[in-house]
């Protein structure tokens, strides 16, 4: 009789033995599943003896991948975005005027050469003459965006290939408008740095006596602000549009952002595997629209007063108070000919780009600014 009970009841107790062997087993996947890092599961049964262990590795880079309400992923100098640096068989660097350009085509033309002159990607001819300059191109593109045509990054985004890298280098468009009429009244008109300008040369508007330049107010405003003449120009109504957003949401390019005070450790990692013998070299040219060994100019507005007569006030000083109303009186954002900008996804962008730590932004199949 107690035979027949055992045998009776075996495949009932097999049952639950390996039941609560499958369970545990399913637990380890789940907890595996669930976490984000190498996950190590051992568990003993202590009744039955039986030993069930689950290893596994994820990516490496995983940790450092965050992913931001955009759908796009934060990248690291050390890891993620070297790793795609070091993949990527050539690379294309963009950026509007006044956002580490100058510097960055200083280190390209050391670091892979300028066969296509400056600001390649302007000019349909210039990249012809890259293309045709040597038998391997170089490897690294640096330029200027232009003002116009505005379908220069969507044409690169739609034709580059898989494994080429887009890169843009960001600044916020308010700053970068400060840091443009600076440099167009300092560097241009009074420090004359790329010859006479009729349009912003004016004698009866402005006078130097040595390194103080003095300028009516009126002619920066009407003749160099509201035209946007130079660098005032050219910043993200004119480079991140409606247009590139589509294209980017339409061909998912190998892109990324990078905020452009971020310059130095792009050339840090350009030069790791382009130019070994400039991993030390930072090139920081046009800081601030001043170059290495010229004077320093002191600009002065001059500025009718209400109750009449005129006073002096530094350009800076005149710059940080006015700053807030530029854009709104002068209408320096451009729309396109259905009246949008696209503003709301470049300030998503922003928000995605500031929230990641190292100020890298990678472009996902996910992402919808």
């Amino acid at each position: 009789m107690a035979r027949s009970m055992g045998n009776f009841l075996f495949p009932f107790i097999a049952i639950v033995v390996l039941s609560s062997v499958c369970c545990s087993f399913r637990f380890a996947l789940f907890m595996l599943d669930s976490n984000e890092t190498s996950v190590k599961w051992k568990e003993t049964s202590g009744s039955s003896g039986v030993q069930i262990s689950a290893a596994t590795t994820y990516n490496q880079y995983e940790e450092s991948e965050e992913v931001t309400r955009s759908g796009a992923k934060c990248l690291t100098f050390e890891e993620t975005f070297d790793n795609l640096v070091a993949s990527s068989n050539n690379i294309f660097l963009v950026m509007p005027p006044k956002a580490a350009g100058s510097s960055m085509k200083a280190f390209t033309e050391k670091c892979a050469g300028a066969d296509g002159g400056d600001n390649p990607l302007r000019d349909d001819k210039q990249m012809e003459d890259l293309f045709h300059a040597r038998l391997m191109p170089q490897k690294i593109i640096t330029s200027h965006l232009p003002k116009t045509p505005k379908t220069k990054l969507v044409r690169l985004i739609q034709n580059a290939p898989r494994k080429s890298l887009v890169v843009y280098l960001h600044r916020n468009d308010s700053n970068r408008i400060i840091s443009a009429i600076r440099y167009v009244l300092v560097t241009k008109l009074c420090g004359k740095k790329f010859g006479i300008n009729p349009l912003i040369h004016d004698e009866n508007n402005y006078t130097m006596d040595g390194t103080r330049c003095i300028i009516n107010e009126d002619h920066v405003i009407n003749n160099i602000i509201k035209p946007k003449i130079g660098e005032i120009g050219g910043g993200s109504d004119s480079t991140l549009h409606c247009g590139v957003y589509s294209a980017i949401e339409d061909n998912f390019p190998t892109m990324v952002f990078i905020h452009y005070k971020q310059a130095e450790k792009v050339q840090k990692v350009f030069a790791k595997y382009h130019c070994p013998d400039l991993l030390n070299t930072p090139f920081r040219d046009n800081i601030g629209g001043q170059h290495e060994g010229e004077p320093e100019i002191e600009a002065f507005l001059r500025v009718k007063k209400k109750e009449g007569g005129t006073e002096l006030v530094e350009l800076g000083k005149w710059l940080d108070a006015k700053r807030d109303l530029l854009e709104i009186v002068y209408q320096l954002k451009e729309s396109n000919r259905d009246g949008k900008t696209c503003l709301g996804k470049t300030r998503n962008m922003e928000d995605d780009l500031f929230s990641c730590g190292d100020e890298i932004l990678q472009v996902t199949r996910d992402t919808s600014f």
